[in-house]
């Protein structure tokens, strides 16, 4: 079996191959420091549970495709096996995680982020996730259009306490971005004059021109007063169905609804 890798080396998933997948313990022996890429890896392998066999694993990430996609449908619960990967040079993080069982993200918590630019989908549909507070040293420099696009869409999280340190300035459109949360009751606050959540976007969102279905469906919504100090673009041009079904007692709602209500 191959199990070492030279050159710029790159490995991609089939959905037609690995969707009975269940066990991977045999690749914890494979040498991967030349591994750069795994889009769709593991892609539609609902019965993977357990990817410890990857804690030996260090690849040399890189590009915009590093992870695109590599545990999407999978059956995992936690990515602690992946804390020692080297993600400085990822550009992407689009799918990496979706529809997966994850309940939290403490594996991935010393990521280092900072050249990601787009984020689209990464965690979309992860129910199982109600909390982002081990993404709070993670500082993406997000640029692509749509980078927030559904990144955290139909996830089960309560508040959006942890990625205050996203940056955010290039980001010109957020579609679906937090929609369908059922239980997000908040999108931040300010403690002791920190910033958390949204709250921690408020000097960068000034160059978002597109808003559609962000809060859709965000039923259970309480407190929007970290969107108040936003700042809005003066030429939005898109703002649709933001707040459908989004309660109108909800702290914050009249002023969130000015600007990007329809």
């Amino acid at each position: 079996m191959l199990n070492t890798f030279a050159g710029d080396a790159v490995l991609v998933g089939s959905q037609a191959q690995y969707s009975k997948l269940s066990d991977i313990s045999a690749l914890s022996t494979w040498t991967v420091s030349s591994l750069k890429e795994m889009p769709s890896l593991f892609y539609q392998t609902p019965d993977l549970k357990d990817i410890s066999a990857l804690a030996s694993w260090r690849p040399v990430l890189q590009g915009s495709n590093a992870l695109a996609s590599t545990f999407n449908v999978t059956g995992i619960t936690k990515v602690d096996a992946l804390s020692g990967w080297n993600t400085e040079n990822v550009t992407a993080l689009n799918y990496t995680f979706a529809k997966s069982k994850l309940a939290n993200l403490e594996g991935i918590s010393g990521w280092n982020v900072a050249n990601v630019g787009s984020m689209s989908g990464t965690f979309q549909d992860v129910r199982t996730l109600t909390s982002l507070e081990d993404l709070s040293n993670w500082n993406p420099l997000l640029y692509a259009n749509e980078a927030l696009s559904y990144t955290f869409d139909g996830t089960g999280i309560t508040s959006l306490k942890g990625i205050e340190k996203f940056r955010v300035w290039n980001v010109k459109k957020l579609l679906n971005t937090f929609a369908n949360c059922t239980s997000l009751t908040t999108l931040g606050y300010t403690e002791n004059g920190v910033k958390y959540g949204l709250a921690g976007w408020a000097n960068e969102t000034g160059n978002i021109k597109t808003y559609t279905g962000v809060f859709r469906g965000d039923i259970a919504l309480e407190d929007m007063t970290a969107m108040s100090d936003w700042t809005w673009n003066s030429s939005i041009t898109t703002k649709l169905y933001n707040l459908l079904n989004v309660p109108t007692t909800a702290a914050g709602y009249d002023i969130v609804n000015s600007h990007i209500g329809n």
